[in-house]
């Protein structure tokens, strides 16, 4: 498999470090305090939302693969809550929540998940083996749609990172920004066999890039909606009874572009006001999302003004409020149709970005898998033939 060769730090798609650290990750195991990441396998506590190796919660590799779709389950070492995902973003575990982007008056109890909050809940402590409780036997009938949004630095060179994020996360959809792909490197190379793969390679010069990958069970094709001046794509989802579902990847490689939200724009004129999802990395550093303003000595404040009312003038929410680089918050989630979103968060990445999850209240229209095809060879004694 081919990997790109780096360029040098001046480059805009080269950042300084391409792992997260302490410094950069709120993610650290509540066990051993180093962070956890996509490298080795974690697990997230629904109830006290503390991450762990599965190594520092005893969890064998066997039990983990099978978490989330079998009777197995873990012991959260903090609050000793028996959990049964991976992560917590399995639809049945918040089957309850309020939709934050309704336009309904909710209002939820928040609590302070920070690192400081987290170090004496998190460490471990003694426990006795709890008396095992009876799994819920009744789970929904349908999921909602499951949309993570990745900043890749690389598939090629983080493709073990990557499989792990997509077998623990089972996305319905990945956008993944900076792939760094070219197009001597099939889609069998990206192990993604049970989704249907769409990509814009960036051809002339090394890093960039962008892909969508929907899986099979999803009737989804690629729209001919193409730009030459952006790195964008355009993938349509067939919903159950309801309009189509326009899926982009965006990815705008410097806070100082000026093509890449004119040529969105265009794109979107030529949609007649469908329903869309547009997620990527678009380097807007001055944005302060939490409070919907922008930072003191914000960067280039005349384009983010730009991106702001752009925001209005398609009728468009951003739906990231945490940040996914450092203190900034540049891989964002925008959408039409805020009222249909059950929750977005952000979680370990596979680079020096976090992953945006956006979970929504659609139902999607699956293809039924034909069973695999067998042949049953039956053998008779013949009367007549000597044995």
């Amino acid at each position: 498999m081919g990997t790109p060769s780096l360029l040098d730090d001046s480059h805009p798609d080269i950042n300084e470090t391409n792992t997260p650290s302490e410094a950069s990750t709120p993610y650290l195991c509540g066990t051993c305090r180093f962070p956890v990441t996509w490298e080795s396998k974690g697990v997230l506590c629904e109830n006290c939302s503390v991450w762990y190796h599965i190594c520092c919660q005893n969890i064998h590799s066997d039990d983990y693969s099978h978490l989330d779709s079998s009777s197995v389950v873990w012991y959260c070492l903090s609050c000793n809550t028996q959990n049964y995902t991976q992560v917590a973003f399995s639809c049945a575990a918040n089957a309850t929540n309020h939709n934050p982007y309704s336009t309904l008056d909710t209002s939820e109890d928040s609590a302070d998940h920070s690192i400081d909050s987290l170090d004496e809940r998190a460490l471990p402590k003694y426990m006795s083996s709890p008396n095992p409780k009876s799994r819920p036997l009744h789970r929904p009938k349908w999921k909602p749609i499951r949309l993570i949004n990745v900043n890749c630095q690389s598939i090629p060179s983080k493709i073990g990172a990557w499989k792990n994020l997509i077998d623990c996360t089972e996305p319905d959809i990945v956008v993944a920004t900076e792939t760094w792909l070219k197009p001597d490197i099939h889609n069998a190379e990206l192990e993604m066999d049970e989704y249907a793969v769409y990509r814009r390679d960036r051809r002339n010069n090394i890093g960039g890039g962008v892909l969508i990958a929907v899986h099979k069970s999803i009737n989804s094709t690629e729209t001919n909606i193409e730009t030459d001046d952006a790195e964008l794509l355009w993938v349509k989802v067939v919903l159950k009874n309801q309009p189509d579902l326009l899926i982009a990847a965006c990815y705008r490689p410097i806070v100082s572009d000026k093509t890449t939200i004119p040529a969105l724009q265009r794109t979107i004129d030529s949609m007649n006001n469908k329903n869309m999802i547009i997620s990527g990395d678009f380097n807007y550093p001055g944005f302060d999302w939490s409070k919907r303003e922008l930072k003191a000595g914000c960067p280039y404040p005349s384009l983010h003004e730009e991106f702001q009312t752009f925001l209005e003038e398609n009728s468009l929410t951003q739906l990231t409020t945490e940040p996914t680089r450092h203190e900034n918050t540049l891989d964002l989630t925008l959408t039409n149709i805020p009222e249909r979103i059950n929750r977005s968060k952000v979680m370990p990445g596979i680079s020096d970005h976090h992953v945006t999850y956006t979970e929504l209240d659609m139902k999607i229209h699956r293809r039924q898998q034909a069973p695999p095809y067998s042949m049953v060879v039956q053998t008779c004694k013949l009367g007549g033939i000597p044995p």
